[in-house]
C-alpha cells in the first residue's frame, strides 16, 4: 500500500486544478479561491482523511501509533461530513468551528507524540509516520492562523464566503498560505520518495 503516497501526491494536485476552474466559475457556494488556496484546501483533505488510512495498512507500523493516528483519522472523518453540511446545507459553518476543533487536534496530536516517542523500535516505517505526526501539528497551526486572519479579513457580513480569493485584501493570507505549503508538500513530496524507496 505504500505505493498511494505518491498516487495521492499526484491526484491531490489533479483535484486542486479542478477545483480552482471550478470554484471560480461558481459552480460551488464560497466564492472565488486563490490558487495556494486551493492547493491547500486538497493538501489539506488528501493529508488529513487519506494519508492516515495509508499509515494504518501498512503492517509494521507500531500499536501506539497506529492508535494515534487511527483517532486523528477518526477525529477527521467525523467532522469532515458534518463540515460538508453546514457549508452547503445550511450555511452556517464558521472559522470559528474549525479553530476550535484545531486547537484541540493539535494537543491531542502532540500529547500523543510525546507519550509514544520511546514505544516504538526505530524503523522507516514508525519514523515516517512519527514525522507525519509532527507535520500536521505545524500545518494544523498554519491552519489556525489562516482561520483567524480569514475572519478578520471577510469579517461577519458575508457568512457564504469561505476562501480567500486572488484579490489584494487576501494578500497576505495566500502569501503565509503558501509558506504553509512549502512545509506540508514539501513533506509529501519527501514522504512519497521515501515510500518508494524504503517501503
Amino acid at each position: 500500500m505504500a505505493f498511494l503516497f505518491p498516487v495521492l501526491l499526484v491526484v491531490q494536485f489533479l483535484c486542486s486544478i479542478w477545483f480552482y476552474y471550478k470554484q471560480n466559475k461558481g459552480a460551488f457556494v464560497g466564492g472565488p479561491i486563490s490558487w495556494p488556496k486551493a492547493v491547500w484546501l486538497y493538501h489539506a483533505i488528501f493529508s488529513w482523511f487519506l494519508v492516515p488510512l495509508v499509515y494504518l495498512s501498512l503492517p509494521d507500523l507500531h500499536i501506539s501509533l497506529k492508535i494515534l493516528i487511527g483517532l486523528h483519522a477518526l477525529i477527521w472523518w467525523i467532522r469532515g461530513p458534518l463540515e460538508l453540511v453546514m457549508i452547503y446545507k445550511f450555511f452556517n459553518w464558521t472559522p470559528r468551528y474549525g479553530i476550535t476543533h484545531d486547537v484541540f487536534h493539535v494537543i491531542l496530536l502532540f500529547a500523543g507524540m510525546v507519550a509514544t516517542a520511546k514505544l516504538w523500535p526505530e524503523n522507516m516505517t514508525n519514523w515516517m509516520a512519527f514525522i507525519y505526526c509532527a507535520v500536521t501539528v505545524l500545518m494544523l497551526c498554519f491552519e489556525i492562523s489562516f482561520a483567524a486572519l480569514f475572519l478578520d479579513v471577510r469579517g461577519n457580513e458575508d457568512c457564504r464566503i469561505y476562501y480567500a480569493a486572488d484579490e489584494p485584501k487576501w494578500k497576505f493570507i495566500n502569501w503565509l498560505t503558501k509558506v504553509g505549503l512549502a512545509f506540508g508538500v514539501g513533506h509529501a513530496i519527501i514522504q512519497a520518495i521515501l515510500a518508494i524507496a524504503y517501503l
